[in-house]
């Protein structure tokens, strides 16, 4: 029997609670929750800059010590919301954290900084955040969240996505097996069933087999001497999934064509109503530039009732 370890995962908040779908899906796909531990984060409003350091005459110190004690008072109404939303979830009340700081730079930096500082294992931002929270990010988080959390993979959250099955995209290179590894870890112990699929040009159908018993059009493929590069990967990607603790029956493997990845991958998630996709994201020589044609983004932008989970 696997002793699967404890997990930490870190929910952003905002006022408008755009977090309860995160939480939601963080809630169905952990029933038992014992050994998960959420992290609240909140992001204060600055006080005006005429605020800032010690006001220069009495009625600006009461001024900020009303603004101060306003502002106390909202967070702690917006944190209690939350705290009293998970318990009814059935989180644990000594299992849930809080970490409050005022803005000074964007939401998706600071939430990223202490992630890095906490070593959460993921970071779950819903997908589009609206928010009349002065100063919080609005609309689109992907790229900010991206570009600042390098470290800790994060899971964006669209709509009501289901548990019952994860897509694990495997490619040749590094970063899928971390993502893969990092799929292992988290969902090892749910009863998710996982897909690792590899999209190739070379194949005219879907190829799908199990891992004890391989299908004969899955024979031929791996046989092939074109596609020994990608059979190490998907070989590889099932050793670090059975190491986590899955059985053989709970992983698939399937190779489906296209020359477009995250297409190819959102096609296949709607047809077997995956509410889950895995994928490493790389930057092109470390470089911050990202591109809108970029598999990560297309896949992010175009998902309905997903979590596309990212580790970079």
């Amino acid at each position: 029997m696997v002793d699967y370890l404890p997990k930490t995962i870190l929910v952003p908040l905002d006022e408008d609670e755009a977090y309860t779908g995160c939480v939601e899906f963080v809630h169905a796909l952990y029933p038992e929750k014992d050994r998960l531990t959420l992290i609240l984060h909140y992001i204060e409003p600055p006080l005006a800059p005429v605020y800032k350091g010690t006001p220069s005459s009495p009625a600006m110190r009461e001024k900020k010590k009303n603004l101060l004690a306003e502002r106390r008072e909202k967070t702690k109404a917006i944190l209690d919301r939350a705290r009293r939303r998970l318990v009814e979830l059935g989180f644990s009340e000594e299992l849930v954290q809080e970490h409050v700081q005022e803005r000074e730079l964007s939401v998706a930096h600071h939430a990223c900084r202490l992630a890095d500082m906490k070593k959460v294992d993921a970071v779950v931002v819903p997908k589009k955040i609206t928010s009349k929270l002065e100063g919080f990010l609005k609309g689109n988080p992907t790229p900010d969240f991206l570009h600042h959390c390098l470290v800790s993979p994060i899971w964006f959250v669209e709509g009501r996505p289901s548990t019952e099955r994860a897509v694990l995209a495997v490619g040749p290179e590094n970063t899928s097996l971390r993502a893969v590894d990092h799929a292992g870890f988290m969902l090892a112990e749910t009863k998710t069933l996982v897909d690792l699929v590899h999209v190739s040009s070379r194949v005219s159908g879907v190829i799908s087999s199990g891992v004890e018993t391989k299908s004969a059009d899955y024979l031929r493929w791996e046989s092939s001497s074109q596609n020994r590069e990608a059979r190490t990967f998907m070989d590889e990607s099932v050793r670090i999934l059975i190491n986590a603790g899955f059985t053989p029956d709970r992983i698939r493997l399937v190779v489906h064509p296209g020359k477009n990845v995250a297409d190819s991958l959102l096609d296949y998630c709607r047809v077997v109503k995956a509410g889950i996709v895995v994928l490493g994201h790389s930057k092109p020589g470390g470089t911050w530039g990202f591109l809108k044609s970029s598999i990560t983004e297309k896949l992010i932008s175009s998902a309905m009732n997903l979590s596309v989970w990212v580790n970079q």
